[in-house]
């Protein structure tokens, strides 16, 4: 049976921030490549692929809670048998859903292309990169939940070095294809072997980790079926509506505006994501911790998680967020060769709204660990419901930067409203966390983030270097590490508790083992008998 402990959670967290920034590191690489490869156009086709698929695939990402809570849940209890049945059901389930849908996406792949704006010189390319992306969708869908129940096993980390693998491969063999001119085909084709090897291997690793499960589809059942679709079908609205904001968005750009504009609203969403990837690491391994708190009635101890984990979030996030909408205008064409301010511009405006939804990811993974969605099923539609109200006069007026700034407004209202919902809900003083959460930090790490900014504003550094992007370098390199060493100084003095500061120096090399991990209780009825001692003992 897999436990949960400050060290498990640590681990899952370092591994989750190595994989993020792998994943982000590599496709900073790739992008520009891409961009000079496949050109403006073709970069926004290739992220229209994942757009299209997205509709595809909110089926998987709604039932994959399921999967990693129901794995959680019933390793603790060690009914390995009840959660065979209920991960075959699963797979049997959603396999079905994503075949019909992947079915109807092939047969429609070029009116659906050709309706968003892909231009004909790019439609062949575009159609079979659409069938390979797909595909692979379809495998994430059907013998790909083996990733969610590693997460469900406490083994966050192999999960993320198996993403590190599969975004280490697909970057390998997409540079090679798109040296050989395969164009968006080289770049789906990586993809595709990047997911299979990678399942390859998850499957393997479930067998290794508890071989007292049996993963297969042949262990469906009409119960299973019954418990995975009342649990996964709950999210099934809760994620439509999440991929409304997050896809629909994009595939209105390029329909109203083009795949060229669509390109520019990557880009800066790619630079953001390096803010989301540092927050991310926080949050990642904390749904199946919240799932045994829930799962053992220790709600105190999921409040705890809640409170601290929301602050050290804020912590990490909102100078990294800061940085990214202070220095875009030397990141961008630092990162892709060419100015695009309007990518510049919608980073600087889109990163307060980031922070805040990284923010609301904490309240997120404790009601999903709950197996709750309503109040996630509200904020959606508090997004979406002002997402509609402005987008028309946002295009009318400012075509781009109005359907933006709808974003940006949309994106405040939706993260506020939340805050306040979950703190009524889990009788939670609301002021009091955001003044502890948000207020805090801000006043605090403010004054250095408006210092270092300003510094950068007037002092244009100049190190007689030849080359833009060269001088670039030299010049992030010296303010990133000032900005660096001076937040780090001002969190680590005047933001982390001295529990805090302990905890982490536990983890640097040479204290590993420092301190015992303190174990969560074991759930109420699972206590190993006198003759379960004897045996682990005489083991």
């Amino acid at each position: 049976m897999a436990e949960v402990t400050g060290r498990v959670l640590a681990r899952n967290s370092v591994f989750a921030f190595a994989a993020q920034m792998w994943r982000i590191g590599s496709r900073f690489i790739l992008t520009p490549i891409i961009l000079l490869a496949v050109g403006v156009e073709g970069y926004g086709t290739w992220t229209l692929m994942f757009s299209i698929c997205a509709y595809v695939n909110v089926i998987d990402t709604n039932f994959g809670v399921a999967y990693t809570k129901f794995t959680a849940e019933y390793d603790a209890k060690r009914d390995y048998e009840r959660l065979a049945t209920i991960i075959g059901s699963g797979m049997v389930l959603i396999g079905s859903i994503g075949a019909v849908a992947i079915a109807a996406l092939w047969m429609l792949r070029r009116e659906i292309l050709h309706a968003l704006n892909v231009t004909e010189p790019l439609m062949d390319d575009a159609a079979k990169a659409l069938l390979l992306v797909s595909s692979a969708v379809f495998m994430r869908m059907s013998v790909g939940c083996v990733f969610q129940i590693l997460t469900g096993l406490q083994r966050l980390d192999l999960r993320h070095k198996l993403a590190i693998l599969a975004s280490a491969t697909e970057f390998v063999v997409a540079i090679i294809l798109l040296y050989r001119g395969w164009g968006l085909v080289g770049l789906a084709t990586g993809h595709v072997t990047g997911q299979v090897l990678t399942i390859i291997l998850a499957w393997w690793f479930c067998h290794r980790l508890a071989p007292q499960l049996k993963i297969s589809p042949f262990n469906f059942s009409w119960d299973g079926l019954r418990q995975m679709f009342s649990l996964g079908g709950r999210f099934q609205l809760l994620s439509f509506m999440q991929m409304l904001i997050q896809h629909g968005t994009k595939l209105v750009i390029s329909a109203l505006l083009g795949v060229e504009m669509l390109a520019i609203a990557e880009i800066a969403n790619k630079l953001m994501s390096l803010g989301m990837a540092v927050g991310g690491t926080v949050i990642a391994p904390l749904l199946p911790a919240f799932s045994n708190f829930h799962a053992s009635g220790s709600r105190d101890r999921a409040q705890n998680l809640y409170e601290h984990g929301s602050r050290i979030s804020a912590i990490v996030s909102l100078p990294t967020f800061a940085f990214l909408a202070i220095f875009a205008n030397r990141l961008v064409p630092l990162w892709t060769g060419h100015d695009f301010p309007l990518s510049i511009w919608t980073v600087q405006v889109m990163a307060p709204v980031a922070f805040l939804s990284m923010l609301t990811g904490m309240g997120t993974a404790s009601l999903r660990g709950r197996g709750s969605i309503r109040l996630e099923m509200s904020y959606a539609l508090v997004g979406i419901a002002v997402l509609i109200a402005l987008y028309p006069p946002g295009y009318y007026f400012g075509h781009y930067q109005g359907m933006i700034m709808a974003e940006v407004i949309a994106g405040i209202a939706g993260a506020f409203w939340f805050f306040f919902a979950f703190a009524r809900s889990e009788s939670l003083n609301a002021w009091a966390w955001l003044r502890a959460t948000l207020v805090r930090p801000l006043v605090i790490l403010g004054p250095v983030i408006a210092i270092i900014a300003g510094l950068a504003t007037t002092f244009t550094l100049d190190f007689g270097i030849h080359g833009r992007r060269m001088a670039l370098v030299a010049r992030m390199g010296v303010w990133g590490l000032a900005y660096t060493v001076a937040v780090l100084v001002v969190i680590w003095f005047a933001l982390l508790t001295e529990e805090d500061r302990a905890s982490v120096k536990s983890y640097l090399p040479g204290r590993r083992h420092a301190t015992e991990p303190e174990k969560l209780p074991t759930p109420a009825g699972l206590e190993p008998t006198a003759e379960e001692t004897a045996e682990t003992l005489a083991q």
